[in-house]
C-alpha cells in the first residue's frame, strides 16, 4: 500500500519538545523523516523512538537547504512539514488525513494551515494565529527557497494556487524564554546580515527582518524595515498584506495612533470591511480615548468575521486573532473600565471558550468575578 503522508522535519537540540510533537501526529502520518542539523543533546535519542529515517546535515545558515534535504527522502504522496516545537490534536490531524485521502496532487497547489503562536512570557503567554504553507504534493517538483522564512516554490510555468485548510497546529517556539534560551534572535539576524552582504535584501526580506525586530521589541528598527517593504513591495503579493498589519502593529506599539489611523484611511481603503482592519481601527480609537467608537469597531469586526464564516469565506485578511480574540479582549477591557462587569465577564467567557489556555484571560476573569461574587460561587 502506497504511503499517503510524509512528515518532514528539520531539528536541532529539541529534546524537550520533539516527543510532544511526534506523539500528536505519529498515528496520522505514514513516515517520519527527520534531518538533524547538529544536535548536541538527546534529540537523536528521542527521534529514534519514532522513526529510523534520521539523517545528519551540516548546518549552513540556510533553512531551505535543510528542508530540501528532508524532501529528498520522502516517499509519500503528500509532504507535511512541522517544526519540533509544534503539535496538534487528534481532531485536526484526523481532518487533515481525511482531506488528503480525497485530494488530487497538483504541481501548482500549496496548502495553508493555521499556526497558533504562543507569545510573550510562558507563564502568561498570549496567542496569535496566522496561515502558513505546510502541505504540498510530493514528486512534482515543489521545493523550498530562501535561507530564512523559507517558502515552498512551485515549478516554473505554473500559476500558484493557494488553498486554506481549517487545520490548526500549536507553536510554542515564540515565547520569550524559548527565544532567549535558544538564541534564535541572533541566529536569525546573522542570516539576514549575510543575505544583505550578499545579494541584498528583497522587499520580502525587509518585511521578514522588520517582523524579526518587532518580535524582539526593537520597534524603531522594525518600523524602518516594514516601511521599506511597504514602499518597495508588490501589493499583489500575499506577504504584502501581512506586512501592512505588522506595520500597523508597530505604529500602535510606538503609541503613534494618529499615524496608524491615517495609514489605514489612506492605504487600506480596499480592505476597510475586513475584520482585521475594523479591529485595528478599534484599537486606535481606544488608544485615543474614544471608547464608544472603539466598541463599535470591535463589534463590527466580530460580526464581519461571523458573516464570512457563515459564507465559508476567510474570516480575516491576515489573522483570525484580529477577528475574534483581540476584539473580545478589548471589549472586555473597555467594559471593565466602565464598571460594566456583566458585559466584561460575558466577553471574557467567550474568550475562554475559544481558548481555555489563555492565562491572561483566566486571570482577568477571576479578578472581575472576585469583585462581585463569593469565592464559593466563583
Amino acid at each position: 500500500m502506497s504511503k499517503l503522508i510524509s512528515l518532514c522535519m528539520i531539528v536541532k537540540n529539541e529534546e524537550n519538545v520533539l516527543a510532544r510533537c511526534l506523539e500528536t501526529v505519529k498515528r496520522f502520518v505514514d513516515e517520519i523523516i527527520i534531518v538533524d542539523t547538529g544536535s548536541t543533546d538527546r534529540t537523536l535519542h528521542v527521534a529514534q523512538h519514532y522513526t529510523t529515517k534520521i539523517y545528519s546535515y551540516k548546518w549552513n545558515n540556510d533553512f531551505s537547504a535543510a528542508r530540501n534535504e528532508a524532501l529528498k527522502y520522502a516517499t509519500g504522496k503528500w509532504i507535511f512539514v512541522l517544526d519540533a516545537d509544534e503539535y496538534a490534536d487528534e481532531t485536526n490531524m484526523m481532518a487533515l488525513r481525511r482531506f488528503l485521502e480525497n485530494e488530487t496532487p497538483r504541481a501548482d497547489t500549496l496548502y495553508q494551515i493555521n499556526i497558533v503562536n504562543f507569545l510573550g512570557d510562558s507563564s502568561g503567554a498570549s496567542t496569535s494565529e496566522q496561515p502558513v504553507i505546510r502541505i504540498f504534493s510530493n514528486h512534482l517538483g515543489i521545493y523550498y527557497f530562501r535561507p530564512i522564512h523559507e517558502q515552498p516554490v512551485i515549478p516554473s510555468g505554473f500559476q500558484p494556487r493557494l488553498v486554506n485548510l481549517p487545520i490548526q497546529v500549536l507553536h510554542s517556539g515564540y515565547t520569550t524564554d524559548v527565544m532567549n534560551a535558544k538564541n534564535k534572535h541572533q541566529r536569525n539576524l546573522g542570516i539576514f546580515q549575510a543575505m544583505e552582504e550578499g545579494d541584498g535584501l528583497s522587499p520580502y526580506d525587509q518585511s521578514m527582518l522588520g517582523k524579526q525586530f518587532l518580535l524582539m521589541n526593537e520597534l524603531q528598527k522594525a518600523k524602518h524595515h516594514l516601511e521599506v517593504a511597504f514602499r518597495q513591495g508588490d501589493p499583489k503579493s500575499q506577504w504584502y498584506t501581512f506586512n501592512l498589519t505588522a506595520l500597523l502593529e508597530t505604529y500602535l506599539k510606538l503609541n503613534e495612533g494618529i499615524v496608524a489611523w491615517n495609514f489605514v484611511e489612506q492605504q487600506l481603503k480596499d480592505y476597510s470591511r475586513h475584520s482585521d482592519i475594523l479591529c485595528i481601527k478599534g484599537i486606535i480609537a481606544a488608544m485615543l480615548g474614544f471608547d464608544k467608537e472603539a466598541k463599535h469597531f470591535f463589534h463590527s469586526a466580530i460580526e464581519e468575521a461571523e458573516q464570512r464564516a457563515k459564507k465559508q469565506q476567510d474570516v480575516a485578511l491576515v489573522s483570525t486573532t484580529y477577528a475574534f480574540q483581540i476584539p473580545l479582549w478589548e471589549l472586555a477591557q473597555i467594559y471593565e473600565r466602565e464598571y460594566n462587569y456583566t458585559n466584561a465577564i460575558y466577553y471574557l467567557i467567550q474568550l475562554v471558550q475559544l481558548n481555555h489556555k489563555e492565562i491572561k484571560v483566566l486571570k482577568k476573569l477571576m479578578h472581575i468575578l472576585s469583585l462581585r461574587d463569593h469565592s464559593e460561587s466563583i
